[in-house]
């Protein structure tokens, strides 16, 4: 019966941390504002922002992240290629061919999913529809 009401107590006061715990009044709660893309990746790129800024530093950051994906949309690209730019389609068209340097970025990429497939075992197959 001590444990019980021990229990109960402790319950009682854990409840009530929680509730003093809860959001401040101030608390910001600024509407989300958001805008999709349809052009990198072959699918719905959405960016939302939850900071509350201004309409002309949203579009700022949403076009600082549009180049980020478009860059990163070239290098990964293994059906197109662009100018200037050694991406997986021209790696794979050279694959036994001469040397071709291609961006650090693609590089530490392979590396990585090399890893991720060593770390577990050829299972990330499930990313691939497999």
């Amino acid at each position: 019966m001590k444990y019980f009401k021990f229990l109960i107590c402790l319950c009682c006061i854990l409840g009530l941390l929680v509730n003093l715990t809860g959001c401040p009044k101030n608390a910001n709660n600024a509407d989300p504002k958001g805008k999709v893309y349809y052009s990198f990746f072959d699918t719905v790129s959405t960016v939302y922002s939850y900071a509350g800024d201004s309409e002309a530093q949203f579009d700022s950051n949403t076009a600082a992240v549009a180049k980020i994906l478009e860059e990163y949309h070239k290098l990964f690209d293994i059906y197109y290629e662009y100018a200037g730019v050694n991406n997986l389609c021209s790696l794979n068209k050279q694959a036994g061919g001469e040397p071709m340097k291609v961006d650090q970025k693609l590089i530490d990429f392979l590396l990585y999913a090399e890893e991720l497939y060593n770390t577990t075992n050829g299972e990330m197959n499930i990313m691939m529809g497999s």
